[in-house]
């Protein structure tokens, strides 16, 4: 039995299922693969369910909902532009970058926004803000307490996002003697270690549960990224925490001989 082309539109007809599967919702959820394609993939391959239900997997469409998505960077227009000083080969020390970046997190109903600023070198989360839009403002409160700490870094980087290409933004930096770094337009490898950090919180936190509103969300985001630097030892730090790195190594730039 094939898939008709209907059911690209959403109007799917299952004449035959088996193995306790009896709704087509729940028979789309187990074939879920993040594209919509009609070509066998390794994902369908996998499950079990394909070779028990009759479908030639080169028929199958695999329909994916169509809902709205959160949008984090929005391309600023400012009259300055600033290159990309990140050399992650040249990371020896802490306080010589520091990054930041903004990331959705999913409520029941609706999207909070999350800004975190962290030392690259030690990947230690410095500070984060959550908000239910995206002005600048609480990227300014997240700069504001990871300044008051009294630390400075050598360089700050960011995307070229609307926030950080801010006047007030760029003026606070500059104002603090920060050299200020962004990344290319369309390389998103530029600032990969924040990245990282969202891939891991989005893994093991955000996508195991449902927040109802922005104070559970807070809650369980501030319980997490405490573990995340000052239980859990990235590989790359030698059994060290991101806390540990940060706080016992010294925060000037080693003499080379």
């Amino acid at each position: 039995m094939g898939v008709p082309a209907s059911a690209a539109q959403g109007q799917v007809t299952i004449s035959r299922i088996g193995h306790g599967v009896k709704r087509e919702g729940e028979l789309l959820e187990l074939l879920y693969i993040p594209l919509v394609t009609t070509t066998s993939s390794p994902e369908l391959s996998r499950v079990s369910l394909v070779n028990q239900v009759d479908w030639p997997l080169n028929q199958i469409v695999v329909v994916q909902a169509i809902y709205q998505r959160s949008r984090t960077t929005v391309s600023g227009n400012p009259s300055e532009r600033y290159p990309c000083l990140v050399d992650f080969r040249e990371l020896t020390w802490v306080e010589q970058v520091w990054a930041t970046d903004i990331t959705d997190i999913p409520l029941q109903k609706g999207f909070l926004y999350l800004v975190a600023i962290i030392d690259l070198h030690s990947r230690h989360v410095l500070s984060w803000k959550l908000s239910n839009s995206l002005d600048t403002e609480f990227c300014l409160q997240a700069l504001d307490m990871t300044l008051s700490s009294g630390r400075r870094p050598q360089n700050f980087h960011s995307d070229q996002g609307c926030q950080f290409t801010s006047t007030d933004f760029v003026a606070w930096l500059q104002a603090e003697e920060i050299e200020i770094s962004w990344s290319g337009r369309k390389r998103c490898y530029d600032n990969i270690l924040v990245e990282r950090l969202w891939r891991t919180l989005k893994d093991e936190e955000v996508y195991r549960r449902a927040y109802s509103n922005g104070w559970e969300a807070e809650i369980s985001l501030a319980r997490f990224l405490w573990r995340y630097c000052h239980v859990r030892p990235p590989s790359a730090l030698g059994g060290k925490t991101p806390y540990d790195v940060y706080t016992e190594t010294d925060p000037v730039p080693p003499v080379r001989s």
